[in-house]
């Protein structure tokens, strides 16, 4: 019996990560996948869970930040010192502050949403990591998701660049959550 040949294409649709992506993808399914909707149904892991979707979420911010800077420090370093060396070793506020307003020609606000959820957010992110061990809810988890969204695509939106990662966005979609500045922590004073 003669054989035939047949042949088919067939594709497969997917969205190739990078770091923002991963951090968000990952921050979102801790808050949402792996935490149950409410504290009455938590176990001792999920403290743990809400502290590493905090951390994730300013990650977030920070990755978006810098892959809006560093383009532009090879001509930024010519002009006013501002170089990727320099880059390298400055902190996030700095960059926030400093860097951005320089490349864009114009100073965030950082007094209006999203970015003042997203200064507590790095303030608490700081605390957890570097001070004390800081306490971390399902609220804050879920809000620092939220927040680090909206904030990566004023970041985007202030540099006149659209933002990259709408069909992520899609694709992992996100609840509204409370604004991070509105959330009362434990410890907060």
């Amino acid at each position: 019996m003669p054989t035939r040949e047949i042949s088919a294409v067939i594709s497969f649709p997917w969205l190739s990560h990078d770091s923002w992506t991963e951090a968000y993808v990952g921050s979102r399914r801790i808050a949402y996948d792996f935490l149950p909707e409410t504290e009455l149904h938590s176990n001792g892991d999920d403290g743990g869970l809400c502290k590493l979707a905090l951390i994730g979420a300013n990650q977030m911010m920070e990755i978006a930040l810098y892959s809006l800077i560093r383009p532009h420090t090879l001509t930024m370093g010519a002009v006013s010192g501002l170089g990727q060396s320099l880059l390298e070793e400055a902190s996030y506020y700095h960059m926030l502050t400093k860097w951005l307003s320089a490349i864009v020609g114009t100073p965030l606000d950082l007094s209006v949403q999203p970015f003042l959820s997203t200064e507590k957010l790095r303030r608490r992110r700081n605390d957890t990591i570097h001070k004390t061990p800081a306490v971390a809810t399902f609220a804050m988890a879920r809000s620092a998701v939220y927040c680090a969204v909206e904030g990566s695509k004023a970041l985007y939106t202030h540099a006149g660049i659209r933002f990259l990662y709408e069909p992520f966005l899609q694709r992992y979609p996100l609840s509204t959550e409370v604004w991070f500045s509105a959330i009362h922590y434990p410890g907060e004073a």
